[in-house]
């Protein structure tokens, strides 16, 4: 395949399987969380005091603005996702351009396109696509040829914004800050200015929401995050799947490594590389924003893997970054490689290499995240329970539902407190699950008993986690509260679970009279 296709090819590829995905992709369990919540906030509903809410604040009122004249449903929050992809996609490509040549462009391309895992990432109602749009704003910021303190205060602002909605941008941003003091350190008036940006926005975005409940946000935010008991077996897992749906990025990123120690014959050479790299030469100001942003980029990746509940889904935020980086290395590495020049043989092999790693990447994961129509977990199976919700409740009814939030959503019917995020924790007295609007097994004995839900949604997988632990619920103890549930409830309606086809899903409507 000739560069003249390969590009086309890449953006046909990348633009269609986002499309694919947004339509048929696989219905991720976060992504009805998010799209209730981006509702709840243009109610009024405040996160943390009014719901739980185990993310930084921003991300509901970002996605909720559209949603709130588009509809809130798993599409059009999907659709969203694809504008912010599509905008981190093609500056990828226009950064690559700058920075690398067309060289960096086919490669950042090829990895971006055909690493079908990353598109589908980018493309589910969560914040991965808008946290990587972030990201490459930031690097595009700091390389436009404007006076550094103005483009550090921007880039600094555009990341302290991704901290709004996306804590773990918060270790990239004091690595990024901490490198600028190190390039500016004779100068380090121009460090001020993107420092006091950090504390005034971040002053700005969270106040407000400290001050209404101090408890709740640090549990939210903090706290949570303390109490998830996730052991070193799922590390491992998390870094073998990291591994594989990114198996062909890390030959490309070897081979440069290698390619550059051989060129380093000593201690002293590699030195002499650094002090090139932190160089005050104004002429090369910018040399050392590369090894800067491979270090934000290598720790971020570890932190993906070691984070108390590894996702191999969090490296999709990061990616952009390094297939930018790696399409600029192997920019540089085919630009000292005199014998690729004289040798077309090894050029076309090296090409050819790339090609059939990207194809191999693309079919290797490309039909993952489908859901098949017969396994009805494609988002466009949640409206057959949805319009049954609607046709046997009212307008003002409110509902239970431990299987997803998108069902309430899509039928138009408002959730209980305490069941728009994580559902169960029968560890917490009642102050406490109240507090933190959350359920423990009084307060769901309450719901129940007195019948304020017109419509109980459960499923096989319900109950079956006791949270903040997310450690497994004594089969016993889950079969006390589904006996609760049938106390004071009758099953009206089974479906195919949307989540796993292996499972199913279940609807109860109150018994008439007191209970049984």
């Amino acid at each position: 395949m000739s560069k003249n296709l390969f590009l086309p090819c890449a953006i046909i590829t990348y633009i269609g399987l986002s499309i694919l995905y947004l339509v048929a992709g696989h219905l991720h369990n976060a992504e009805s969380g998010y799209v209730h919540v981006s509702q709840l906030v243009y109610q009024g509903k405040i996160p943390y005091l009014d719901f739980a809410y185990n993310q930084t604040p921003l991300y509901p009122y970002i996605l909720g603005l559209p949603l709130h004249f588009l509809g809130h449903n798993i599409y059009t929050g999907r659709a969203c996702s694809l504008f912010f992809s599509l905008l981190t996609f093609f500056l990828s490509l226009r950064l690559a351009k700058k920075l690398g040549g067309n060289t960096a462009v086919m490669v950042t391309a090829g990895l971006l396109a055909f690493n079908a895992f990353q598109v589908y990432s980018l493309i589910i109602t969560k914040m991965y696509a808008l946290t990587a749009l972030v990201i490459m704003l930031a690097v595009y910021v700091l390389f436009l040829p404007i006076k550094k303190p103005m483009g550090y205060s921007l880039a600094v602002a555009i990341l302290t914004i991704g901290i709004g909605f996306r804590l773990t941008l918060l270790p990239a941003l004091l690595i990024i800050l901490a490198g600028m003091v190190v390039l500016e350190r004779r100068r380090l008036g121009n460090v001020i200015p993107p420092i006091l940006t950090f504390i005034m926005l971040s002053f700005i975005i969270f106040t407000p929401f400290a001050v209404n409940g101090w408890e709740q946000f640090y549990y939210n935010i903090i706290g949570h995050n303390l109490d998830i008991s996730i052991g070193m077996m799922a590390k491992l897992h998390a870094s073998n799947e990291l591994f594989r749906y990114y198996f062909f990025s890390f030959l490309m990123l070897a081979f440069i490594g290698t390619y550059r120690l051989m060129q380093l014959s000593s201690w002293s050479s590699f030195k002499e590389r650094a002090i090139q790299c932190l160089s005050d030469d104004e002429a090369d100001s910018k040399a050392g924003y590369i090894p800067l942003l491979w270090t934000v980029a290598a720790l971020m990746t570890a932190s993906h893997v070691m984070s108390k509940l590894p996702q191999v889904s969090y490296q999709s935020t990061v990616f952009p970054l390094i297939a930018l980086l790696t399409g600029i290395g192997f920019s540089r590495m085919n630009k000292d490689m005199e014998l690729m020049k004289q040798n077309d043989v090894i050029a076309s092999g090296l090409k050819l290499a790339f090609i059939a790693g990207c194809i191999l990447t693309l079919l290797s994961h490309g039909l993952s995240s489908l859901a098949p129509a017969r396994n009805r977990h494609s988002p466009m199976f949640i409206k057959d329970e949805a319009a049954f919700i609607k046709a046997h409740t009212g307008p003002e009814d409110k509902i239970i539902s431990s299987d997803t939030p998108l069902i309430a959503v899509e039928a138009q019917r408002e959730l209980l407190r305490g069941f728009s995020w994580n559902e169960y924790y029968p560890e917490w007295s009642v102050e406490r699950a109240k507090k933190m609007s959350v359920v423990n097994n009084e307060i769901l004995h309450d719901y129940l008993a007195k019948k304020e839900a017109e419509a109980v949604i459960i499923s096989d997988a319900s109950f079956t986690l006791s949270f903040p632990s997310f450690r497994p619920l004594a089969p016993e103890k889950r079969e006390e509260v589904i006996d609760m549930v049938k106390k004071y409830y009758y099953l009206a309606k089974t479906f195919p679970n949307i989540y796993n086809s292996k499972l199913k899903t279940y609807i109860y409507f109150p018994k008439p009279g007191n209970g049984e």
